[in-house]
C-alpha cells in the first residue's frame, strides 16, 4: 500500500475543510486573537531554535573535506537535547564578530524562555481588561518579529558555510519543495505514522 494510501486513510476522521464560529463576541474573539499571537511567538521561537542548530550543525560539519550525509543526523540529534541558551553559546564562534546579532540571539534566547516558562504567570492579569490584551497582542507579535529577524541573519551565516561545499540556494530551494510536496501527500499524518501503519500491513 503506498503511503499517500496510507495517510489518507488514517486522516479520514479530520476535516477538510475549515471550521468557523462566527458567533464570537468581541471579547471572545480579543482573547482568541491573543492565543492565537502567543502560538504564533511559541512557533518562531521553535523556528528560530531550528535555524541555532542548523547552523551549528552546518558549521561543525562542512569545513571538514571528509564529511558525509551520516555524519549530520546524530549532532543534530545532540543538540536538540541541549537547552536554547547553551546552543547560543556553542553557535558563537560561527558568527563571527558580529556583536550585535550575538546579543540580538542572547535578548531572542530570554524571550523564548519567558514565553515557554514565565509568561501567564506573568501576563496573566492583563487579560482581564481591552487595554491589557491589546498590550499582550502588541508585546507577542513584536517578539514574532524579533525571532524572525534573528532567525533570517544566522540563517545568512549558514548559507556561507553551505557554499564552501557547494551548495546553493537554488539547491536549498529545491530540497524545500521536495519537502513540501511529502507533507501536502501525507495530508495530516506525521511521517513515524506512516512508517509504523505501513510496517503493520507488511506483517499481517
Amino acid at each position: 500500500m503506498s503511503s499517500e494510501r496510507l495517510a489518507s486513510g488514517m486522516t479520514a476522521k479530520w476535516p477538510d475543510t475549515v471550521e468557523r464560529d462566527d458567533d464570537m463576541d468581541d471579547e471572545d474573539y480579543h482573547t482568541r486573537e491573543v492565543y492565537a499571537n502567543f502560538g504564533l511567538a511559541i512557533y518562531h521561537a521553535q523556528v528560530l531554535e531550528h535555524g541555532v542548530v542548523n547552523l551549528l550543525t552546518i558549521a561543525k560539519i562542512f569545513p571538514d573535506p571528509m564529511a558525509t550525509r551520516k555524519m549530520f543526523a546524530p549532532l543534530m540529534e545532540w543538540c536538540f537535547t541541549q537547552v536554547l541558551g547553551k546552543l547560543a553559546k556553542e553557535v558563537t564562534p560561527y558568527v563571527g564578530d558580529d556583536t550585535e546579532l550575538l546579543a540580538d540571539l542572547r535578548h531572542a534566547v530570554e524571550a523564548r524562555n519567558q514565553l515557554v516558562h514565565r509568561y501567564w504567570r506573568q501576563k496573566i492579569e492583563l487579560m482581564l481588561t481591552t487595554r491589557g490584551k491589546n498590550r499582550m497582542i502588541g508585546e507577542l507579535r513584536d517578539m514574532v518579529q524579533m525571532f524572525i529577524n534573528v532567525y533570517g541573519r544566522l540563517d545568512r551565516i549558514l548559507l556561507k558555510y553551505a557554499v564552501v561545499r557547494g551548495v546553493t540556494m537554488e539547491d536549498i530551494e529545491t530540497l524545500a519543495e521536495e519537502r513540501r510536496l511529502k507533507w501536502l501527500a501525507l495530508d495530516g499524518s506525521l511521517p513515524e505514522e506512516v512508517h509504523d501503519l505501513s510496517t503493520k500491513e507488511c506483517d499481517r
